[in-house]
């Protein structure tokens, strides 16, 4: 940031301490919830990745913060947009942003990648890895299961993630071109119910299937269960694995608004 300001950051958990640390080592001005702070001074609110809670109480607060605050989250939750109806106040998503979101997918693959090796008694190397879904975070997933030399299918919708994936050195199809193979581990990172009774039903020997995709989740837990494949549903990676990178990323993505708000500021005077 071109000068030091005054920054909200709401929630305790290992993201947002560590974007705490972060600003405090910059001279920013930083204060948590339960400290005493004037809600005018502020130049921007950083609310959670995912809020669940209600946000009635934020009400005054924003009703008090100036014009040119910024107030930001992770995603917009109903909990969130419920928040903007009654305070009229723009609330930014921030993993919306596609500088976040690809940022963001390096600590979830990096994650994913921790969560596989704990639970999976082989290596990466030279094994038989699943990736459905081709967005951001499958993107650069792929990209290091094949630096790990893992032989890595992809399943996506998309022609153009298709040609991208078999360009990077992966094989990839269309779900309804999907056919049976001995997999030893099935990763989704889909928004959608994808891992299905169909999808299981090609599986092969003992794979472990890994949910990566926001709750519910895309795979069918019950069918999991039914057929006795081992399931983990991983949420909230970035913030356990990686706080520290997690919690930067939000931090740059946060100065970068400061600057643009900034630079328009000067412009008007």
């Amino acid at each position: 940031m071109v000068c030091p300001e005054k920054i909200l950051v709401l929630g305790d958990g290992k993201r947002q301490k560590e974007m705490r640390k972060y600003w405090k080592v910059r001279g920013v001005t930083v204060w948590n919830e339960e400290d005493s702070f004037s809600p005018e001074e502020l130049a921007a609110i950083v609310f959670p990745v995912k809020v669940t809670h209600d946000t009635d109480r934020y009400v005054k607060l924003l009703s008090k913060i100036s014009a040119s605050c910024i107030v930001c989250t992770g995603i917009l939750t109903e909990e969130m947009n419920r928040l903007q109806e009654k305070t009229g106040k723009t609330i930014i998503p921030l993993m919306e942003m596609d500088s976040v979101a690809i940022e963001n997918s390096i600590p979830t693959a990096e994650g994913i990648l921790q969560y596989v090796m704990e639970h999976t008694e082989k290596t990466i190397h030279r094994s038989d890895i699943l990736v459905v879904g081709y967005g951001r975070v499958g993107e650069t997933l792929v990209h290091r299961l094949l630096a790990l030399q893992a032989k890595v299918t992809v399943l996506t919708k998309e022609e153009k993630d298709i040609a991208r994936a078999k360009e990077r050195g992966a094989d990839a199809r269309e779900p309804d071109s999907f056919s049976p193979g001995p997999y030893d581990v099935v990763i989704n990172t889909a928004p959608a119910l994808t891992v299905d009774k169909r999808l299981m039903d090609f599986l092969e020997g003992e794979a472990v299937i890994f949910d990566a995709a926001s709750a519910p989740g895309g795979v069918d837990r019950e069918e999991a269960e039914k057929q006795e494949i081992q399931t983990f549903h991983i949420l909230g990676i970035p913030e356990k694995t990686s706080p520290v990178t997690a919690g930067e990323v939000i931090c740059r993505a946060v100065e970068r608004l400061l600057e643009k708000t900034t630079r328009r500021s000067e412009e008007w005077n």
